[in-house]
């Protein structure tokens, strides 16, 4: 996009500019909004097209929430975007926290992980998972985009939201426990998309049916 932010036009460029619809997206991470209009004509269009969409970082608004509501899409905020689009604190104990993100989730009927200390995945059906924070390391700056590309990933190849979410949270997770084997608690969020096909491949399975 020749525009320095997401607007209208330049949210309407980039669809017209795709080779092909895309299965899955992401939408957020480094992304400068000059409206919320622009965000939300993005997501319009994207989602009028049959895209699942990962939403994070700048695309997490209040006003994008009618737009996303009653879909197969997932959010992923920390506790701080968390409270900027829902205006709700979510408390510090792991009983709220699980509660106010289930709560949520059942009300707008989307997916929501939400990442801290203890990550929460929640869908509009009630499931939870918890997986608890693997290193204080996974603090630094980027390693939540990882997670939103990993959970994009996945999603091309799962139906579930939910097990697309805490799958990447899993994996997420255990690359950045060897992340910290390797190179310490000063990793970066480029360590973990280095070990993310290491902690995969133990998963891989190659079937022998013809």
């Amino acid at each position: 996009m020749s525009d320095t932010s997401l607007t209208i036009g330049s949210a309407n460029r980039l669809i017209k500019s795709l080779p092909k619809i895309p299965h899955t997206a992401t939408v957020g991470m480094g992304m400068t909004i000059s409206k919320p209009e622009a965000l939300n004509s993005l997501v319009r269009n994207l989602r009028e097209k049959g895209t699942r969409l990962v939403l994070d970082a700048s695309a997490l608004i209040p006003r994008v929430i009618p737009e996303i509501a009653e879909s197969d899409t997932i959010i992923t905020p920390h506790v701080g975007e968390f409270k900027r689009i829902f205006d709700e604190d979510v408390g510090t104990s792991e009983n709220d926290i699980v509660s106010s993100v289930s709560r949520m989730a059942t009300r707008y009927k989307f997916t929501i992980i939400l990442k801290g200390w203890l990550n929460v995945i929640a869908d509009e059906n009630g499931k939870v998972a918890t997986i608890k924070r693997s290193t204080p390391a996974m603090t630094v700056g980027g390693t939540g985009d990882v997670l939103a590309g990993l959970v994009a990933a996945l999603y091309t190849k799962l139906d579930s939201a939910f097990d697309a979410s805490a799958l990447a949270v899993y994996f997420n997770g255990l690359a950045a426990n060897i992340a910290l084997q390797q190179v310490g608690l000063h990793m970066v969020a480029t360590d973990l998309i280095e070990f993310l096909p290491k902690v995969m491949m133990t998963f891989d399975k190659i079937s022998d049916q013809r």
